[in-house]
């Protein structure tokens, strides 16, 4: 009797690998989801399907789809899902200790520039606070427990049900090499500008608010990037002119801003984290320390409409 009970019983590791194929389409996309191997991921849904005798997946070339017996549990998945990320999510908040990781979600260039270099002085601080820096590229789903918080230039929408404070502004600006000035010539005019080459937004990047901070301007660019990395590299390798965030920009001491009556966008920085996990005692210290070295940043602090969490 218990044979036959354990074989039709499936534990939620097993629901998790059949969520990760059913949205992935494919055994290497959801083992690079989960952070598995493809033989793995094969294996945890044949012993799925062993174990409650159905085949969930048609397998064929163009992927893995479901089957009428899988179409009949993912809703139920799904819940089971939703179910553990809000039982991880209110015992992690309930948590007193400081210790463990955290997870920051923040742009790639505020990773680089901004946060990991003060990364040290938090260490000092809480020794046994392991922060996991998520540069992203792609933004991490706070409700899903992708991170426990992010550093955005964003504010969550109506809709969400994230926790958002305002903590601070960034102001971006027009920047050139002096390298590239003296071969080029220093522009006097914003007519000028036409004559010059511009490091312009792709993909996610041109996405952004970023092209109509340039309008028509740049006519043309030399080179496109999809990371405020790359235009950074760019401008400072002197390729041209770009768009870039002054806490950046303004410590290359290479970099010139130029027409900052005329260029000269702010964008509010907000950290956001999820209500249940707003008590954890690691977490709010990390939330503390980032507002805290936000605003005793000048490129950053704002003096105005700051709240609290």
């Amino acid at each position: 009797m218990n044979n036959m009970s354990n074989q039709g019983k499936a534990d939620w590791d097993d629901y998790r690998y059949f969520l990760a194929v059913a949205d992935a389409g494919s055994l290497s996309a959801a083992a690079q989801q989960l952070g598995s191997s493809q033989p793995t991921v094969g294996r945890r849904i044949a012993s799925l399907e062993a174990r409650l005798d159905a085949r969930l997946f048609v397998r064929s070339q163009q992927g893995y789809a479901l089957t009428p017996a899988g179409e009949a549990i993912i809703d139920a998945a799904r819940r089971l899902a939703a179910d553990h990320r809000e039982i991880d999510l209110r015992v992690k908040g309930q948590s007193s200790r400081l210790v463990g990781t955290v997870a920051v979600s923040t742009s790639e260039s505020m990773s680089v520039a901004w946060l990991i270099p003060r990364l040290s002085r938090f260490r000092n601080l809480y020794p046994d606070i392991r922060i996991e820096v998520h540069l992203d590229s792609a933004r991490v789903d706070i409700t899903r427990g992708e991170a426990d918080l992010a550093l955005r230039f964003d504010r969550p929408g109506d809709d969400d049900i994230l926790l958002a404070r305002k903590v601070g502004r960034a102001w971006f600006g027009l920047y050139a090499s002096t390298t590239y000035l003296r071969r080029c010539g220093t522009p006097l005019t914003i007519e000028d500008l036409h004559q010059h080459a511009f490091i312009g937004p792709a993909g996610r990047l041109a996405e952004t608010q970023m092209p109509g901070w340039l309008g028509e301007v740049a006519r043309s660019d030399i080179v496109a990037c999809n990371s405020m990395l790359g235009v950074f590299a760019a401008v400072e390798g002197s390729l041209g002119m770009g768009i870039l965030p002054e806490y950046m920009a303004q410590p290359a001491r290479s970099l010139r801003r130029l027409f900052p009556e005329r260029f000269h966008t702010v964008l509010d920085v907000w950290l956001v984290v999820h209500p249940h996990t707003r008590g954890s005692a690691k977490i709010q210290a990390v939330l503390d320390f980032l507002a805290e070295e936000v605003s005793t940043d000048p490129l950053l602090s704002a003096t105005d409409g700051l709240g609290s969490l």
